[in-house]
Order: C-alpha cells, then sequence, then structure tokens
C-alpha cells in the first residue's frame, strides 16, 4: 500500500516544484507591475530592465514552466478525465499562447523604447493585459493540483481502509512483508464515516 500523504505542503514531489516555479513567476510579475506603473507615470526605467523581464517570462515562465505543465500535467490531467476540448486543459493552453502573445507585445514595444515615447504605453497596455491573466492561470492550474492531490488521497485511503495494494505500471514484484501504511498517517476521511 501507498501512503496518501504527500509532502507538508500538502503537494507531491512533482507538483512542489510546478508550486515553487509558480512563486518565482509571481514575484516577476510583481517586478513587471512595478516597472508598468513606472512607465505609465511617465518615468523611466533603467536600460535593459524590460528586456531582462522578457528574457525571464521567455525562457523560465513559458519554455521551462509551461513547458512542463504542456508536457506532463495537462497530459496527466486529461489522462485523469479532465477533457482539453471544452475543458481545463483546453483553457489553460489557451492561456498560455495568450501570455506569449502579451511577451510578444512587451518585447516588440523593448526594442523600440529608446526611440519611441509611445513604446512605454504599448509596454504598459500589453503587461495590464499580461499581469492578470497569468495570476488568474497560476491560481487554476494550482486548483487542479489541490482537487487531484485531495482524490488522490482519498483513493489510496479507501483502498488501505480494505488492505488493498494500489499497482502501478512500475510495479515489479511484491515484497516479502505486507506493505502497510498505519492508519495514523492517512488521512482524514472525507466524511463522517460513525453513521
Amino acid at each position: 500500500m501507498v501512503s496518501s500523504q504527500s509532502g507538508a505542503s500538502g503537494y507531491g514531489p512533482a507538483t512542489a516544484l510546478l508550486k515553487e516555479e509558480h512563486d518565482l513567476i509571481l514575484r516577476g510579475l510583481a517586478v513587471l507591475e512595478k516597472v508598468a506603473a513606472r512607465l505609465a507615470d511617465g518615468k523611466p526605467v533603467p536600460p535593459g530592465t524590460v528586456e531582462k523581464l522578457v528574457e525571464f517570462f521567455r525562457n523560465f515562465a513559458d519554455r521551462c514552466h509551461h513547458g512542463k505543465e504542456e508536457a506532463m500535467l495537462f497530459p496527466a490531467l486529461e489522462a485523469a478525465g479532465l477533457p482539453r476540448h471544452g475543458g481545463p486543459t483546453g483553457v489553460m493552453y489557451t492561456e498560455h499562447d495568450e501570455g506569449r502573445a502579451c511577451v510578444r507585445g512587451i518585447a516588440g514595444a523593448a526594442a523600440r523604447l529608446a526611440q519611441d515615447p509611445g513604446a512605454a504605453q504599448e509596454i504598459v497596455q500589453h503587461a495590464r493585459q499580461f499581469i492578470p491573466l497569468l495570476r488568474a492561470h497560476i491560481d487554476k492550474v494550482e486548483d487542479r493540483h489541490r482537487v487531484l492531490s485531495d482524490l488522490h488521497a482519498e483513493i489510496q485511503d479507501a483502498f488501505n481502509e480494505f488492505s488493498v495494494q494500489i499497482m502501478t505500471p512500475a510495479f515489479e514484484s511484491q515484497p516479502g512483508q505486507p506493505v502497510v501504511v498505519p492508519k495514523s498517517r492517512w488521512h482524514a476521511p472525507p466524511a463522517d464515516q460513525s453513521s
């Protein structure tokens, strides 16, 4: 049997890494928000600041992080029964594409910032679309993590209750002694079972 408990954060190892990456992306969005506010007020930002933010969002947020979501998390959610077309993963793929368009807009305006005074307001416009989009996207993804983590825990607890071992495709052989998770380490049941 497998313990249904994950790390202290409530996330399994893979989703805990995605959560840490979300936290870094949210910090990047906070910086972008401050830069956009300065530009909206007509104040300058240090040269290269916007370009560095574009690089962060393209390389870390999109290629590294969204790449993992698109290659591993979303297919796992779909395999668990969440539909792509008309469902949450389809929406999240669309949000990735919308975010990429915002970052392209910021990058294009940043390239003209030194010689085109209107470029600053373009950066502000794209940032004001991008920031709430990505924050809402992160909330949505983390909500899915929590729902599936709770569901997974409930399934494991039910199997543990009846001493049924969950097999995985990686199963090779049964150990010599029973594999038992003490009841004290199970998640609380989803409902009161005393009646």
